[in-house]
């Protein structure tokens, strides 16, 4: 790691739905996320769903809301917003990626191109 970052024990792991709070307000409504990649410095790169909309937004470089990095770094703070696990980590982790994909995209009408990628490449990861 560089810059003086330090080390976070959140851990980023691709397929983990999150909570995503914008602007780093963490006292806001939150928005359901999927990380998109592992990352060992718990560094999220999100697939946000919007709301009522059926699409998805993406945002990458999201770190953890207790990351102490982020005490001297307001303003990545706010541009990028801010991850936590909240109540959805207590989700069954036995969901195996592609059909947590599947389900989604059912649920969103088959128009998330995204999410039709990432069953894809969990599909790839089994062979």
């Amino acid at each position: 790691m560089s810059n003086g970052e330090t080390r976070t024990q959140h851990e980023v792991l691709t397929g983990t739905i999150c909570r995503w709070y914008p602007n780093g307000d963490t006292n806001g409504e939150p928005r359901v996320a999927i990380m998109m990649r592992d990352d060992p410095n718990g560094i999220a790169d999100l697939a946000i769903i919007k709301p009522y909309a059926r699409t998805l937004d993406s945002m990458d470089g999201v770190r953890h809301r207790d990351d102490p990095w982020l005490e001297s770094h307001i303003a990545h703070r706010h541009e990028n917003g801010v991850w936590d696990y909240g109540e959805v980590a207590n989700q069954p982790a036995a969901i195996p990626l592609d059909t947590l994909a599947r389900q989604i995209i059912k649920e969103l009408g088959g128009k998330a191109v995204i999410l039709r990628a990432i069953t894809e490449a969990a599909k790839e990861d089994k062979k």
